[in-house]
């Protein structure tokens, strides 16, 4: 994942329902310990579910930026700006592989 995090992350993330639903039902799945909380490896599982090449050095980083409560888990509200992050670089993954597409030979 190729993001830069220091500190922590400010979201200024509006979630339409629906992609708060499937939020919800990732968190919930991911959470085995079933207490409402992700502890770092449960969030590498996500990560890893959307870009292979996510180190845990990167799930540490992503985990104390996202930890407002400096708690060392995630609640289900710590864990939306984590979507915010996946779905932008998505976006930005996309929209470059679109532009190196755009200027090949057809």
């Amino acid at each position: 994942m190729y993001l830069n995090l220091t500190g922590h992350y400010k979201s200024n993330l509006e979630i339409d329902e629906q992609t708060r639903k499937q939020a919800q039902e990732i968190f919930h799945r991911a959470d085995t310990s079933k207490d409402g909380r992700l502890q770092s490896f449960e969030l590498l599982r996500i990560a890893l579910d959307f870009d292979k090449r996510v180190a845990p050095q990167d799930v540490s980083a992503i985990m104390k930026a996202l930890d407002v409560d400096d708690s060392s888990d995630l609640s289900f509200e710590e864990f939306l700006p984590f979507v915010e992050l996946v779905v932008k670089n998505g976006a930005a993954r996309e929209e470059e592989e679109n532009k190196w597409k755009s200027q090949l030979p057809a």
